[in-house]
């Protein structure tokens, strides 16, 4: 064997070595995110999964019922979803695939900013007007309620141009998926700016009066 050859062997097998000593295992949850780190343990209840961030190490306890299947660095895969229409499972385990995909692109597309913005500049305007009262609490709530029921009407738009994949456009589940986080982070920024909204105005009566 000559020397090139050897050189060429070892190099692909400490290449191998390293690219397998960095992969990291997957735990695949029911909301739709994904956690990286070494699969320690999986009994019958729990998933026991070893984190390391930043130089600490961090064991994770995870309910089976939260998570939709463990990925392997091997490229392995073990499916813990199970359909159950019994149990509120409704999707196949292939649907549910598609239900995931919308909830991460939701998560990573998403950005209800106007939402927040609008629920604060109603709120502001209560707060404005009651001025500094007891009243001026229910405000945020009723502007919330407001901007829920407006919400409730007006159906989820996708940025199909951030979309990488637009025949998933085409999977019921995969819009399921993206419309039920998105509303949870339109829900959010109106909460925010609902509150935010109210203490501006009330600060702006005071200081004005």
């Amino acid at each position: 064997m000559n020397a090139n050859l050897k050189t060429a062997i070892l190099f692909t097998w400490l290449s191998t070595v390293s690219i397998l000593s960095l992969s990291q295992d997957k735990v695949a949850l029911m909301n739709g995110k994904v956690l990286e780190g070494n699969i320690d343990k999986v009994s019958s209840e729990l998933v026991l999964l070893k984190t390391n961030k930043k130089g600490k190490e961090k064991t994770l306890e995870l309910s089976r019922e939260r998570i939709f299947a463990l990925q392997y660095s091997d490229g392995t895969e073990k499916l813990l979803y199970e359909y159950d229409t019994l149990n509120g499972d409704f999707y196949t385990a292939n649907e549910m695939r598609y239900y995931l995909k919308g909830q991460r692109e939701a998560y990573n597309g998403s950005k209800p900013i106007m939402h927040g913005v609008a629920t604060g500049l109603l709120s502001g305007a209560g707060g404005y007007v009651i001025g500094d009262s007891f009243l001026s609490l229910g405000v945020p709530i009723v502007s919330y309620a407001i901007f829920l029921g407006i919400s409730e009407l007006v159906p989820v738009k996708i940025d199909v141009k951030k979309l990488e994949d637009k025949s998933l456009l085409k999977q019921e589940a995969f819009i399921d998926g993206y419309s039920r986080v998105a509303k949870q982070k339109k829900s959010k920024n109106s909460i925010l700016g609902a509150f935010a909204g109210v203490i501006a105005g009330v600060s702006l009566r005071v200081a004005l009066d």
